[in-house]
């Protein structure tokens, strides 16, 4: 009976810690809201569209990390997302993140208000 309320517990804890991210293009809500998008934004939507359709592991890491400092702002996308989907899972890779010096670079990211997408993280 203890084991059962522990576990339970734990579960609630990950729960709270972890909550879920919904898989959405905040540049479909804003061309939804009646907003005209440009070209370039167009294919920008219809790329985040296809990133948040794939799956990503540590084994992506690499390639995500190579996107995340890429000066390209469709490769930029592709590494937000790709490192958000990777830190998602249970027991996250926090470390590496830490030791290939992301932080600085999400930070930057973060503070970018032209770019909603990218302040997911």
């Amino acid at each position: 009976m203890e084991s059962n309320i522990i576990i339970c517990r734990e579960e609630q804890l990950k729960a709270k810690r972890r909550p879920n991210i919904r898989d959405e293009n905040k540049l479909q809500t804003l061309e939804n809201s009646g907003v005209k998008l440009d070209a370039t934004t167009l294919a920008l939507k219809d790329y985040i569209d296809k990133i948040l359709q794939e799956k990503f592991t540590m084994d992506d890491f690499y390639k995500v990390l190579q996107a995340i400092n890429s000066q390209d702002r469709f490769q930029q996308h592709y590494g937000a997302i790709g490192l958000r989907k990777i830190l998602s899972i249970d027991g996250p890779p926090i470390q590496p993140v830490i030791d290939s010096n992301l932080v600085p670079r999400l930070i930057e990211f973060m503070q970018n208000e032209n770019e909603p997408h990218l302040q997911v993280l």
